[in-house]
């Protein structure tokens, strides 16, 4: 399950800066529903090749943050963040951006009131459903895995503080990877 949760951190992460490529910045709430489990909505923020993502679940906020070069896991109310690997995920990443070459096109639809091109991607990986958003060339909803992701609030360059993509200071990251070796396991793909 740990390794589940930080494969979807990694891979939303990864994503994110993806989508808001033609942005110098955004932000929007991500919300997750995967049937009995409920849903979780996450604040994301995105400026460049920063990410920040803000998510409360089980009574425990985590905000995962990608500063350009490195990704962190900070829990606040434990002032503890550890070091996450993304290369792993990178590589899962379903194939963005040009989707008429790398997707089947199955038409369009309406999400949230706005016009989607709807794709289905299942090259390199797990199937994955995507309503583009026509104007923002964004997507408003994804299904992949039994989870269904709606993108919400999407607002694109709007000012966001440097600060909101680094450690707080005085904060030191654990490695992650040593620490799941531990556990008897390490993150898949390393």
């Amino acid at each position: 399950m740990r390794r589940l949760v930080l494969c979807c951190i990694c891979l939303c992460m990864a994503a994110s800066l993806v989508w808001a490529r033609d942005y110098s910045s955004m932000k929007y709430d991500m919300v997750m529903e995967q049937g009995s489990l409920g849903s979780v909505t996450t604040k994301v923020y995105v400026k460049g090749n920063r990410s920040r993502m803000e998510m409360q679940a089980g009574g425990m906020q985590t905000i995962n943050l990608f500063d350009g070069t490195q990704a962190y896991m900070y829990i606040p109310s434990q002032n503890m963040a550890m070091v996450v690997p993304i290369q792993a995920a990178k590589a899962q990443l379903p194939v963005i951006g040009d989707y008429s070459k790398n997707c089947d096109n199955l038409g369009e639809e309406m999400v949230d009131g706005r016009s989607c091109s709807v794709y289905n991607c299942a090259k390199g990986g797990q199937p994955v459903k995507m309503w583009i958003d026509k104007e923002l060339d964004f997507p408003l909803k994804t299904i992949t895995g039994g989870a269904t992701v709606y993108y919400k609030n999407i607002e694109v360059n709007v000012p966001l503080d440097d600060s909101l993509f680094v450690l707080p200071e005085g904060v030191k990251a654990q490695d992650m990877s040593t620490m799941m070796q531990g556990l008897g396991g390490g993150i898949p793909g390393q």
